[in-house]
């Protein structure tokens, strides 16, 4: 399942007409009171061609599910409705603007092979209209996740970056270095162990939000704590329904299309915290094994290797100078460090500040 610019347009243009719809339900409701179904919908669609015209089973109650793009550039535009209504928005768009993001509709339901309209520019610049329109009516929700499209940045990782993290710089480009590797030997997991409570899961979260500009396709966090299988089902759905597609499936057509997904799309980094029993990897999930994932697989775990030759990085204490650059990352304490070495320091005292 390639996910690729034009792709990208259809899901946004998907978006740009469901906050399209709320917005002029809103205003024909607000202005024309309980005439709008006649005034605002029938009346313009009426007068337009035969494409854009009702078909017999679309009701006031269901319409707005029916309605497509076209329809609504027409009723947004139609004479007297901007006239009487949509002219009247402070300025927040133009009657170009409408029309500009129907050439954008037109251009995707009829792809010009001499004219790429699905250019990394040209896809940008078509976002970008549909965001700032969204944002001029008031509709943020769907902004944002035409945002989230345009920027190819889907993460659902569940804590905020660590502003106090220091050290495991070797570490950090170890896991780095390893996963360019893997490129060419197709090993894509690399394992971090270590006792609880080392760190495993601080350093997996730095290089995520480190390194996440490399992650075009998305970063993906399963907490296995909470249950692998589980968890993963959600993450995927979350992902499947919300964000590609925004519709409700089973949840072993969302494992399918997520497998699809990052084989098609295998930039993309997968973290799994907190796993203890790596056979679980290799039980099917709806006929999927998650061992076969595509992209790049961080796992921490408390336990040893998977099994002989596997990509392990076992994580150990900070050295004594990061550890001091943490103790003091309190303004008092970096103050009382900045004068002192790690040789010669009172931790006795440091602790005390």
């Amino acid at each position: 399942m390639k996910f690729d610019n034009y792709d990208r347009i259809s899901r946004s243009l998907e978006i740009l007409r469901d906050g399209l719809s709320k917005y002029i339900e809103t205003q024909l409701k607000a202005n024309y009171k309980d005439e709008w179904w006649q005034k605002g919908i029938i009346k313009p669609l009426d007068e337009a061609s035969k494409d854009k015209q009702l078909k017999n089973d679309v009701t006031p109650e269901n319409c707005w599910n029916y309605l497509d793009l076209s329809q609504l550039f027409w009723i947004i535009t139609y004479w007297e409705t901007w006239n009487s209504i949509f002219s009247k928005n402070n300025d927040k768009y133009k009657k170009q603007t409408v029309f500009n993001l129907r050439e954008i509709r037109n251009q995707h339901a009829h792809p010009n092979k001499k004219f790429d309209a699905f250019s990394n520019e040209m896809t940008t610049k078509n976002l970008d209209s549909m965001i700032e329109f969204l944002k001029g009516i008031g509709r943020d929700h769907e902004a944002e996740k035409i945002r989230v499209l345009k920027n190819k940045k889907f993460s659902n990782v569940p804590y905020p970056r660590n502003n106090a993290f220091v050290g495991r710089e070797d570490q950090l480009l170890e896991i780095q270095n390893k996963f360019r590797q893997i490129i060419s030997s197709k090993k894509n997991i690399i394992l971090l162990t270590g006792l609880g409570g080392i760190g495993k899961t601080q350093l997996a979260l730095e290089y995520a939000y480190r390194y996440q500009d490399l992650y075009t396709d998305g970063i993906f966090w399963v907490n296995s704590a909470s249950g692998f299988q589980e968890e993963f089902i959600k993450i995927a759905g979350n992902f499947i329904s919300n964000y590609l597609f925004e519709k409700e499936l089973r949840e072993d057509e969302v494992v399918k299309l997520f497998f699809e997904y990052l084989d098609d799309n295998s930039n993309a980094l997968i973290i799994i915290d907190n796993l203890d029993d790596f056979n679980i990897l290799d039980i099917p999930i709806f006929g999927l094994i998650p061992t076969n994932l595509s992209g790049n697989v961080l796992i921490t775990s408390r336990k040893g290797s998977m099994k002989s030759g596997d990509n392990s990085m076992e994580v150990k204490g900070i050295a004594p100078d990061e550890a001091l650059a943490l103790l003091f990352s309190g303004t008092t304490r970096k103050k009382f460090f900045e004068n002192q070495s790690s040789d010669s320091v009172d931790l006795e005292y440091a602790i005390s500040v």
